[in-house]
């Protein structure tokens, strides 16, 4: 599963905007965002063919620019997994889990990255807290998702 650009021109205006308000981070340029939409969109690309490397460098590129992207660390970490990279992809991951806590499909590859690594206590820990959101109901979108959905998110840690 790919985040949309639809997502990341929404997100890069929203961080431009963030950027102004660091005094040590100035605000990426017109040019430096096109180039970090320019590179997405291409990684996006090489990732829809299965150029899952190809689209990893594209990713690391847009990230220099907006290193705190959710759509980027998101798509650059499934590329990385893809890349059994799972160590990077473990890292990306729990940055954007760090930004948005409720987001359930990051939460669901943090379990299965945490599989791939063999670090069982994480996956274990990952799994009770997504389970915790979907019992509560914190999330509505995965308050949706049926039982089955929730079990093979738990046992595979999704695996899209």
């Amino acid at each position: 599963m790919l985040r949309s650009k639809h997502l990341i021109l929404c997100i890069v205006a929203v961080g431009a905007i963030a950027f102004v308000g660091r005094a040590q981070t100035p605000a990426p340029s017109e040019k430096e965002l096109s180039q970090a939409e320019k590179a997405f969109d291409e990684g996006n690309s090489l990732y829809e063919q299965r150029k899952f490397a190809e689209a990893l460098a594209q990713y690391k590129k847009a990230l220099i620019i907006l290193p705190d992207n959710p759509s980027l660390l998101f798509n650059t970490g499934t590329a990385a997994y893809f890349t059994k990279d799972y160590a990077y992809a473990a890292e990306l991951w729990k940055k954007l889990k760090a930004l948005e806590p409720l987001d359930w499909h990051n939460r669901a590859k943090l379990v299965q990255v945490y599989q791939a690594l063999g670090k069982l206590p994480d996956r274990d820990a990952e799994r009770a807290e997504l389970f915790d959101l979907w019992k509560k109901g914190t999330v509505p979108e995965l308050k949706k998702q049926g039982v089955e959905t929730i079990v093979v998110l738990l046992h595979e840690g999704g695996s899209s």
